[in-house]
C-alpha cells in the first residue's frame, strides 16, 4: 500500500470510525473484490460471468446515470448475491464540487440503489477515490459509510493484462484485503478470467464488502 493510500485511509478512519473499511477487521479470513464505474453494457456481464462460474460474490461501486441506463445489469447483480455500492450519481470530481452537491451525488445515488435492492444506504466510494476534507466531516455526521481499498489492480492504467498479473504477482492478495478493480474495461476481464481460478487454487475466501466486515456494513 502506497503512502498516499495510507494516509488517506488513517485521516478516514480518524474521522468516520466505524463507518469506515479499507480492509477487513484483525482475523478476517476473506478477501473482498469490488469493481468501479459501472455497470457496463460489454464488460460487466461478462466478470459477473466469471464470479459466478467461480462461486465468488463480489461488490460494485455503481455510478448513477449508469444505473439508469442498465438497471437490468444491476437487478442481475442483487439476483446474484452481490453488493451494490455508491460510486455517486455521475463520477465527477468532488473537489470542484461545493459540498450541498457533493452530498447531492451521493444521496442521488443512493436513492436509485436502494429502488432496487431495498437497503436505505449503501457503502460509498468517491471518484478516483478522491474525498475532500469538508466531504469527509459530512459523512461523519451523517454516519454515512466510507470504502476504499488496500489492494490497488490498477486497470485504468491501460498497460494490458500482463501488467495487472504482474502487480499481482508482486504484491498477491492476503486475506482482509479490499481489492480494487474497474468493471469497465476488457483489460481486467481477461485478467479477472485468470486470477480468479488460481486464487481459488490457493485457497482464500472471498466475500462481499460487507460479509468481510459485518460489524461495519451500512
Amino acid at each position: 500500500m502506497g503512502i498516499v493510500t495510507r494516509l488517506r485511509n488513517a485521516a478516514s478512519a480518524q474521522l468516520l470510525g466505524d463507518r469506515f473499511v479499507a480492509r477487513g477487521p484483525a482475523g478476517t479470513q476473506a478477501v473482498a473484490l469490488t469493481f468501479d464505474d459501472g455497470p457496463h453494457p460489454e464488460h460487466t456481464p461478462r466478470i459477473l460471468d466469471l464470479l459466478e462460474a467461480n462461486g465468488i460474490r463480489g461488490t460494485f461501486f455503481l455510478v448513477g446515470d449508469l444505473i439508469d441506463r442498465h438497471p437490468e445489469l444491476v437487478r442481475r447483480m442483487v439476483g446474484a448475491g452481490h453488493e451494490i455500492g455508491n460510486h455517486s450519481m455521475h463520477h465527477r470530481a468532488f473537489a470542484a464540487m461545493p459540498i450541498e452537491r457533493q452530498i447531492e451525488e451521493i444521496e442521488a445515488a443512493d436513492r436509485l440503489l436502494t429502488g432496487i435492492d431495498g437497503r436505505p444506504r449503501h457503502w460509498f466510494r468517491p471518484p478516483q477515490g478522491r474525498v475532500p476534507l469538508r466531504l469527509l466531516v459530512a459523512l461523519a455526521r451523517r454516519r454515512h459509510p466510507l470504502a476504499m481499498w488496500t489492494l490497488d489492480s490498477f486497470d485504468y492504467r491501460g498497460d494490458g493484462v500482463d501488467a495487472v498479473l504482474q502487480r499481482f504477482e508482486e504484491r498477491p492478495v492476503r486475506t482482509g484485503d479490499v481489492v480494487l478493480f474497474h468493471d469497465d474495461n476488457a483489460h481486467t476481464v481477461a485478467a479477472i478470467a485468470r486470477l480468479l481460478p488460481a486464487w481459488r487454487a490457493q485457497g482464500p475466501r472471498f466475500g462481499t464488502l460487507s460479509e468481510l466486515a459485518p460489524a461495519l456494513s451500512p
